[in-house]
C-alpha cells in the first residue's frame, strides 16, 4: 500500500509504513505488550489503514483525514468478530485519537472520541450476549499431561 496521494488499497506487508504519527502510536502501543496483543495490534493497523485508504484512496493519510473516518472505523462491519480483537481494535482507534487530539479540531475529536465510547459499549454488549464457550474453561488434555508432575508446576 502506498500511502500518499493515490494509495494502494489490496494487501498490506504489516511491516509497510502508512504515516509517521500512525505508525509511531502502534509502535509505542505495542512496547512492552505480549506477542498475543502486538499480533492483534498489527491486525488493527493494517485493518484501520485499509479501510482509510478505500475510502479516501487518493487522499494523504493525515491526523483529520483519521478523526473523520473514525465513525467508520468502528461500525460493527469494520470490527474483528472476537471481544478480545474488538477490544484491541477499538483501544487502537481510542489511542489514535488521543496521540492527535491536540492536531485536529476540538468538536472532531470530541465527535471521535463519542464514536469510540458508543463503540466500546457495543463491544461489551455483543461479548455479554455471546453464549459462554465450555472449552474456553477447561484446561487441555495436553497441558494437564506436560504438568502432572507436581514438581513441573512450581
Amino acid at each position: 500500500m502506498n500511502v500518499g496521494a493515490g494509495w494502494q488499497v489490496g494487501f498490506m506487508d504489516p511491516d509497510e509504513p502508512v504515516a509517521p504519527w500512525f505508525d509511531d502510536v502502534f509502535e509505542k502501543l505495542g512496547e512492552g505488550r505480549s506477542a498475543a496483543l502486538r499480533r492483534r495490534l498489527a491486525a488493527s493497523r493494517v485493518r484501520l489503514a485499509t479501510l482509510v485508504a478505500a475510502d479516501h484512496p487518493d487522499i494523504e493519510f493525515t491526523p483529520d483525514l483519521f478523526v473523520a473516518s473514525v465513525s467508520r472505523l468502528v461500525l460493527e462491519v469494520n470490527l474483528p468478530d472476537s471481544a478480545t480483537a474488538a477490544r484491541s481494535h477499538v483501544s487502537a482507534v481510542s489511542r489514535l485519537v488521543d496521540a492527535v487530539g491536540a492536531e485536529v479540531p476540538g468538536v472532531a475529536v470530541e465527535r471521535a472520541r463519542h464514536e469510540v465510547r458508543a463503540a466500546r459499549q457495543h463491544v461489551e454488549d455483543r461479548a455479554a450476549a455471546r453464549p459462554d464457550d465450555p472449552w474456553a474453561h477447561r484446561i487441555p488434555d495436553r497441558l494437564l499431561r506436560e504438568h502432572s508432575n507436581p514438581r513441573d508446576l512450581s
